[in-house]
């Protein structure tokens, strides 16, 4: 019986042990997915952004220094005392903003007003992944790991200092309004307000750009969900607790109870003896917290739109000018068909590429090329393809009103004839297109469709003859 009861409790540690093996080699594969190619991306994709901070940041610093300085020369022929003062302390000011873009050894000792899901959770996760001790002896895999998290929380802080800056020019642009209205010199300001307004613009595009994952960003989280440890870790967190940067997660320590957070089971257990277990008293307490989500939403809104209304310029803003170039194109594809009587396939293809460039709203200016394709076929097992003719073009849309009706016009180079090699090309048989027309553009979730009718200017001149009317069907995105 002795032996019985011995052999039992052996086989109940091997199972033990056999599944903690288990356990961790399922936790080892899991860490193995996320590969040092995924954190060097993450690493990458934060210094990128930590650069564009920056010179953005100085390249707006400087022309709001140049416009601060003119308006000194126009305020000191007016009050030399005055002007006087007003460029010592442009030094002074900007010199601060300068130490701003610099500081890089300051820690990140408050969390960014903004909600950034995105950027929170990867940092959680980068520090989890830092102290696991399944990776402490993988040196490259720790060491780029680190470099990743470093980049993160220094991304962090040039937000932040962006923040502030922003809020510093606020106020500066306040005290050179009082004295533009003093001086009689707001006309000098004008520039000075644009250049304001576009920096925190640019700044609040980043910010947008961070709040949506890149794939590799995407991937990291999926592996790391499958790591049993990290999601009880995140199960013993309160709601908002996993994305705060100020716990250590690289500290077993201060994951059992960090600083400043309550646990699930603290939270449950105030909530009984406040409210009791009752399906009555569950009840009343879901309405309560509805009740309260709504004023708190209600409340936002509220200083939301107060805020939007203190900021608003008064001149007509560029909403390009904080786009960068491959967020101002616009790309798309057309295509034409010409059918013959009786057959399934078309006669003529015609296959037009192109792109746009939006310089403003309502503006957009572009190139593109065609290519005309003869389908003969008898049947669909016997299909010959003929190059029938190729083309270029220029163009440009402006919108005439809101109804996304835009005027269009164009010019046009068309080799109109049948060519097997690139040489035939090189001949006198192009000509010419003057185009202009409208277009109606329709918006279908992440496309477009572009309905255009154009009037060719240069129709009688064309050899073959062409119809005056050109009507065009295209799909953007």
């Amino acid at each position: 019986m002795k032996y019985k009861s011995r052999s039992n409790l052996m086989l109940a540690v091997f199972v033990l042990m056999v599944s903690w093996r288990m356990e961790i080699r399922a936790q080892d594969t899991a860490l193995l997915q996320i590969t040092t190619k995924r954190i060097r991306q993450i690493a990458d994709n934060a210094a990128d952004y930590n650069s564009k901070i920056d010179k953005q940041t100085a390249k707006y610093l400087k022309k709001l220094e140049r416009q601060e300085e003119r308006f000194a020369r126009k305020l000191a022929k007016l009050d030399s005392a005055a002007g006087k003062a007003l460029q010592e302390s442009i030094k002074s000011r900007y010199g601060e903003f300068t130490d701003k873009i610099n500081s890089k050894a300051v820690k990140v000792q408050q969390r960014l007003n903004e909600t950034m899901p995105s950027m929170d959770s990867t940092t959680s996760i980068l520090k989890f992944i830092a102290g696991n001790p399944l990776i402490s002896n993988a040196k490259e895999y720790a060491a780029k790991t680190k470099k990743a998290l470093d980049r993160y929380e220094g991304l962090q802080q040039k937000l932040q200092n962006a923040n502030h800056i922003t809020q510093l020019i606020r106020e500066r642009k306040a005290q050179l309004g009082q004295l533009a209205q003093k001086y009689k010199l707001t006309k000098y300001l004008d520039k000075y307000k644009k250049h304001a307004y576009y920096y925190g613009a640019q700044i609040n595009e980043y910010k947008q750009a961070l709040k949506d994952p890149i794939k590799a960003e995407k991937l990291v989280l999926n592996a790391a969900n499958k790591i049993p440890a990290f999601r009880a870790f995140v199960n013993k967190l309160c709601i908002g607790g996993f994305s705060s940067g100020a716990t250590g997660l690289n500290n077993p320590a201060a994951a059992q109870n960090p600083a400043g957070l309550q646990m699930r089971l603290q939270v449950q257990q105030f909530i009984s003896r406040q409210f009791g277990n009752s399906p009555a008293a569950i009840q009343r307490l879901q309405q309560s917290v509805r009740g309260g989500q709504q004023q708190v939403a209600a409340l936002q809104q509220s200083l939301s739109g107060k805020g939007q209304s203190l900021e608003q310029p008064d001149f007509r803003p560029n909403e390009l000018k904080s786009k960068n170039f491959k967020q101002r194109l616009e790309k798309g594809v057309s295509f034409n068909q010409e059918r013959a009587g009786g057959n399934i396939l078309p006669k003529m293809a015609n296959i037009g590429l192109f792109a746009g460039y939006k310089v403003r709203n309502g503006f957009i200016i572009g190139l593109g090329a065609s290519y005309k394709a003869g389908i003969q076929s008898r049947g669909l097992k016997n299909i010959h393809v003929s190059n029938e003719g190729i083309g270029y073009r220029g163009f440009a849309d402006i919108k005439i009103n809101k109804s996304n009706f835009w005027i269009s016009g164009g010019y046009e180079r068309d080799y109109m004839f049948r060519f097997s090699s690139i040489a035939q090309l090189r001949n006198n048989n192009w000509q010419s297109s003057c185009l202009v027309g409208l277009t109606k553009k329709i918006k279908l979730k992440n496309k477009g469709v572009k309905l255009q009718l154009l009037y060719n200017a240069l129709a009688s001149r064309a050899v073959p003859t062409t119809s005056e009317f050109i009507y065009r069907l295209s799909f953007t995105k």
